[in-house]
Parts: C-alpha cells; structure tokens; sequence
C-alpha cells in the first residue's frame, strides 16, 4: 500500500477516531457498531492509507504522481 494520507490528515484522523471508539464504549445497542468506524479511522491514520482516497485518486501527502493532491 502506498501513502496516500498526509500528516495533518493522519493527526485528525486518529484524534477523530479514539474519540469516536471512546464514546462508542460508553454507548449501548447498535450504537457500538460506531465504534467499528472509529476503528477504521485509526487504522488509517496509523497506515497512512485511505482506500476511499485511492478510488477518487486524491492525495493529501503532497507527492501523487498525477498531480492530484489537496496541497496545490
């Protein structure tokens, strides 16, 4: 997998992402699934690699081959 997540990116992602796995414990019912995108969030920003990012060619690290990054 390549980068496609930029630092500031991977830091709002992973604050966005506690936060929401921290409020989805304190949840009961079907609001505990919730917690399974905070996980997600993490898990990219840890990564550095979004898969919804790589299907619309978006690039927030500054450096994609196509020109297509959020920096310009």
């Amino acid at each position: 997998m390549k980068t496609n997540c930029g630092t500031y990116d991977r830091i709002i992602r992973a604050v966005v992402g506690f936060a929401i796995m921290a409020s989805a414990f304190s949840l009961e019912g079907a609001w505990e699934l919730l917690g399974l995108l905070g996980l997600v969030l993490a898990l990219s920003a840890y990564f550095g690699y979004c898969p919804v990012y790589h299907l619309f060619h978006v690039d927030t690290t500054g450096h994609h081959p196509d020109g297509l990054d959020l920096h310009a």
